[in-house]
């Protein structure tokens, strides 16, 4: 009898080593489960929202894996007041959700603090720290540059690089509606776009990215001027306009008076010009391409300026052809719905989506299903690859019906059998990388250590789709924009600078008590709903299962064996 009873003992305690031993294992499990999906380079998170608001860009998410340093977002809400309060709220609480996703992507390397405006003290330190004075409901950036030459010379040592992004406003992170107060013809203010991520991002860049690109744009030939907002409708002021806001530095260049192009210079500009280039400023392009400089040609309308302008010639130099004719799309009637071509109108062409070809300057219109308009333009075409790199259309005319063509000078609007009916290239991306050779000149194309560089042209079949009458019309500037900046950014290597399309600005949420009701049951009614069955099974094993005999019955067994012994 007392061997059974210290048998029953060692089986009790193997059954109790049994369970600490799998409850040990469970949590070891649970942890390392945990440790895996903090990981950047393991997780794999899924976005099952309509809107795409759980997740973030893929330029973004390139940004934030590949942060140099840590960057700082301090983050100063407060209410505002009537009748902006929930409109400011949605606004609020949207950027908070963000930044926690951007914060799962990018880890350690993103430090977020959100401030308590009644933590007077406080505040005054930190704006103390930053050299602000005033503030406002916004978000504030910063990056501490590690190298002296990334710093801003006109901060002090030790203050980090910053930028104030605003709750509404110009590059703020939403545009805002403020309604009609008038009670006839009242309005409530309502959020029109959602731009968090995308003013968040371009902050975060301007403080990481040291020295801005210098973008220079050719002047003395006829070419529409880039520092003019409300000038010439066929000037490009707009266009310099949307590049030092995206962070770009811009100056005029000509040849015959400034020499050779800056040496800082990252991308050359020229747009519609009108007289050919003099063998003086030629061989400073050709100096500048030597040393892994970029370019962005476009073409003017006109086809005898085009040939005037000897840019015809300078594409044929690059194994780029260019018609002098005009890409047409006949229009559709409002009414009938039928194809109606004869008249001016047919020059805008809209590119779709499926009118453009996989690459960074076309990708995001690709992802938010968004066109881009046209307008004018020759048609392109690559006649010769370049050595060592690739050159690709990237926008093209449409091959849906009733189709496009070319309409060849005397312009008639109208597609004649002579002339080509088959879909251009509108925009093409060329890139031509080279290494350094034995014996070569060390520049900043040809680096000793052999790392291959490379040249990138954009060659535009019309400077149209960059000018003012079309970034300044509402019905056309919001889906140019975006092709402004990216085109830009991928010449000169900001891939991962590319637009993003505005957010919705209404996201239909669960109402409060909804959300509460889920809280609830999640966190209480779940965990005690187990632990009363836990409870439940345990006194049921007590009084016995049906695989354990009823205590009457084993104690007369036990008696039995009693006597017989």
């Amino acid at each position: 009898m007392s061997r059974s009873k210290s048998v029953g003992k060692i089986s009790r305690a193997g059954i109790w080593f049994q369970v600490v031993l799998a409850g040990a294992l469970a949590l070891s499990a649970v942890l390392a489960i945990n440790w895996l999906a903090a990981r950047p380079g393991v997780r794999q998170r899924f976005d099952l929202t309509a809107t795409g608001s759980a997740s973030v860009d893929a330029s973004t998410r390139g940004v934030l894996v590949a942060l140099p340093g840590e960057v700082h977002i301090d983050v100063f809400f407060r209410p505002e007041p009537a009748p902006f309060e929930r409109v400011a709220q949605d606004v609020q609480t949207r950027t908070s959700e963000l930044l926690e996703v951007m914060k799962l992507e990018a880890g350690d390397q993103l430090k977020i603090t959100r401030h308590n405006m009644l933590d007077a003290v406080g505040i005054e330190r930190r704006k103390l720290e930053l050299r602000i004075r005033g503030l406002e409901n916004c978000l504030i950036v910063s990056h501490l540059a590690p190298a002296e030459a990334d710093r801003d010379p006109n901060l002090p040592e030790g203050v980090p690089i910053r930028e104030v992004v605003p709750l509404f406003g110009r590059h703020a992170l939403a545009a805002l509606d403020p309604g009609n107060p008038d009670k006839n013809a009242y309005r409530a203010p309502a959020i029109m776009s959602f731009d968090g991520e995308k003013a968040i991002l371009a902050a975060m860049l301007k403080v990481t990215q040291g020295r801005a690109p210098l973008i220079c744009f050719s002047r003395g030939h006829g070419e529409g001027d880039a520092f003019e907002l409300n000038g010439d409708p066929a000037g490009f002021g707009r266009l310099e306009s949307i590049l030092t806001a995206d962070g770009f530095r811009t100056e005029r260049w000509s040849g015959t008076e400034n020499g050779d192009l800056p040496e800082d210079c990252s991308v050359l500009a020229i747009l519609e010009p009108r007289t050919p280039f003099s063998d003086l400023e030629t061989r400073s392009i050709e100096k500048f391409m030597a040393g892994g400089g970029r370019l962005v040609l476009a073409a003017p309308t006109d086809p005898g300026l085009l040939v005037a302008s000897g840019l015809d010639l300078f594409y044929e130099s690059f194994g780029v052809e260019i018609t002098p004719g005009i890409v047409c799309e006949p229009k559709r009637d409002a009414a009938t719905t039928a194809p109606v071509v004869g008249g001016p109108q047919v020059a805008y062409v809209q590119a779709l989506p499926d009118d453009m070809g996989a690459h960074p300057i076309t990708g995001p219109y690709k992802d938010a299903a968004q066109p881009l308009r046209v307008p004018a333009a020759h048609g392109l075409r690559v006649a010769r690859q370049p050595r060592l790199g690739l050159a690709q259309a990237v926008v093209r005319s449409p091959r849906r019906a009733p189709g496009s063509w070319v309409d060849e000078p005397p312009f008639n609007w109208i597609p004649d059998d002579h002339e080509n009916q088959k879909a251009q290239d509108l925009v093409i991306a060329w890139s031509r990388g080279f290494a350094a050779e034995a014996g070569a000149e060390v520049t900043e194309a040809t680096r000793a250590d052999g790392v291959v560089r490379e040249n990138r042209i954009v060659f535009l079949g019309s400077g149209a789709m960059l000018q003012d009458s079309i970034l300044g019309d509402p019905r056309m500037g919001p889906f140019n924009e975006p092709f402004a900046r990216n085109l830009f950014n991928w010449a000169t290597d900001r891939e991962y600078r590319v637009s993003i399309s505005s957010k919705d600005p209404a996201i239909q949420r669960a109402p409060a008590e909804t959300v509460t009701r889920v809280v609830q049951v999640a966190l209480w009614y779940l965990p005690l709903s187990c632990v009363l069955m836990g409870v439940l099974v345990s006194f049921l094993r007590r009084r016995g299962g049906p695989e354990r005999a009823p205590s009457g019955q084993l104690g007369s067994g036990q008696d039995s064996q009693g006597s017989e012994a």
